[in-house]
């Protein structure tokens, strides 16, 4: 006897009314989804609706949502559902703006989400956006069963941020490696005499001196001043043929090394940082240095703990930049 296979309505049908009762467990509830839906894009009001929970911690008020049917899909034998989001801005006068792009891979059969991209567009930073959709995800990974996070912190502000903001360690030793080795050639290139020893996680790496009364800072221009050029391999171990913001063609001189100027350049505009401002060094380091991959435990609770302090900061820091 064959067995008939739910419609998508009938499917959407059983959630709204599980919905109206209340789902306890909502990460098992999710994975029954996938297994009713199949391989989809989420190319319909209706699959949308389907898979609402996982794109509600993105909902920003008072932007608007917009969900990129064309990138946002649901791969049911990996267990897997990717979203591709925008969060636009729309006035009165009907002009429309992008505001931020947040695409996140959740899945399910290892219990873990990747953050594939946050990146909130320089007009609209220091408004605790990120720190909002963060937490709001957070949450929600709690309530989805979900026990890790992994990021590739690169571009713009990623390797700074996912590491002094949020608390990510590195995913291996191979990652921090990379990250250490930056960090020598920075330090060395400023003859900056401080010690390196018992610095193991991202979060360490970024706030370097902080604990210091006379804290060290220094300018993208000091750093130029002092090195014309740096190897590809210190600012891409990976060859993944990104540097900073752009492909290495864009930065690189003579063959296999990094023209600093160009590259730092790039960063220090990308990040709203005045060429010879002075900013802390650990800051300095990670937003220059190579791409780093991270995770995040969400079952520590101190892990969590610090990550819920550096949002309440990040909360402070947005509402005294508004008055």
């Amino acid at each position: 006897m064959m067995v008939a296979v739910a419609s998508e309505q009938e499917l959407i049908t059983r959630i709204r009314a599980d919905r109206g009762k209340g789902i306890r467990d909502l990460g098992s509830h999710v994975r029954d989804r996938i297994a009713g839906f199949g391989s989809v894009h989420l190319d319909t009001a209706l699959r949308r609706e389907a898979f609402a929970e996982l794109t509600a911690p993105f909902e920003v008020s008072p932007f608007r949502l917009v969900i990129n049917p064309a990138t946002s899909f649901v791969e049911h034998n990996d267990e897997t559902v990717t979203i591709d989001a925008v969060l636009v801005n729309q006035t009165a006068a009907g002009h429309v703006a992008a505001v931020a792009r947040v695409i996140r891979t959740y899945c399910f059969r290892e219990a873990r989400v990747h953050h594939d991209l946050l990146t909130v567009l320089p007009d609209w930073r220091n408004r605790a956006i990120a720190p909002r959709l963060i937490l709001a995800s957070f949450n929600r990974y709690d309530e989805l069963d979900m026990r890790a996070v992994t990021v590739h912190a690169s571009l713009g502000a990623g390797r700074w941020y996912w590491a002094e903001k949020v608390g990510f360690d590195f995913l291996n030793e191979i990652e921090r490696r990379h990250v250490e080795r930056w960090a020598t050639f920075v330090l060395g290139t400023l003859r900056s005499q401080l010690d390196l020893d018992g610095l193991d996680t991202p979060q360490q790496w970024a706030l370097i001196g902080s604990n210091l009364d006379d804290q060290p800072l220094a300018s993208f221009s000091s750093l130029s001043r002092r090195a014309q050029t740096a190897s590809c391999v210190l600012l891409d171990p990976s060859g993944c043929g990104i540097v900073g913001l752009c492909p290495i063609a864009e930065v690189e001189g003579e063959p296999g090394m990094v023209v600093l100027r160009r590259h730092l350049r790039k960063v220090a505009k990308d990040n709203n940082v005045a060429w010879t401002a002075e900013i802390p060094l650990g800051k300095l380091i990670m937003l220059s240095g190579p791409d780093w991959w991270g995770t995040f435990d969400l079952t520590d609770p101190v892990i969590r703990a610090s990550f819920s302090e550096g949002v309440q900061r990040s909360f402070e820091r947005a509402q005294r930049a508004s008055t």
